[in-house]
């Protein structure tokens, strides 16, 4: 099994949020409350704020990535999706919009063998992951099946 570093956690985390969760990043220059602008750089991390001429470097406790689900609600940071099972749970969920029975999760299937965690979903493409963890073989699962070539992106 790969095991990942904390920033490649992080990029699996990111990952999820906008292929499978369907998030999406906002524009580089967003007003925040009417009085703080947020610059973000290419990567969608936040810069610095600024308000009236002053600009705020943001340390880095600060430096999230800024989110609008489909709701239309913006959030500061990333679920860890690859490390919560709280928040993987929310990708089992998202998951089941290609179920074609809710009632069985249409064979969607986690479990605990011999090997680690291991997840998957049959749609929308059949894939597998399995993981020392379960919310990090959920999220490689669900980031395989839909088309997201993990180990790529990681490079």
């Amino acid at each position: 099994m790969t095991t990942y570093t904390p920033e490649q956690l992080r990029r699996i985390d990111a990952l999820v949020a906008e292929k499978v969760m369907e998030w999406i990043r906002p524009p580089k220059e967003k007003k925040y409350d009417g009085a703080w602008t947020i610059i973000f750089n290419d990567d969608g991390k936040i810069t610095h704020l600024e308000q009236n001429g002053l600009k705020i470097k943001c340390e880095e406790y600060y430096d999230e990535w800024y989110w609008k689900n489909p709701e239309g609600k913006y959030r500061d940071y990333t679920p860890e999706w690859s490390e919560n099972i709280i928040h993987a749970w929310m990708v089992v969920e998202k998951m089941r919009k290609y179920a074609k029975s809710p009632v069985d999760h249409n064979g969607i299937l986690i479990m605990l063998d011999d090997s680690g965690w291991y997840c998957e979903f049959p749609a929308p493409r059949w894939e597998e992951a399995t993981c020392l963890t379960a919310p990090l073989a959920i999220c490689l699962a669900a980031l395989k099946a839909v088309g997201v070539n993990v180990e790529k992106e990681l490079e």
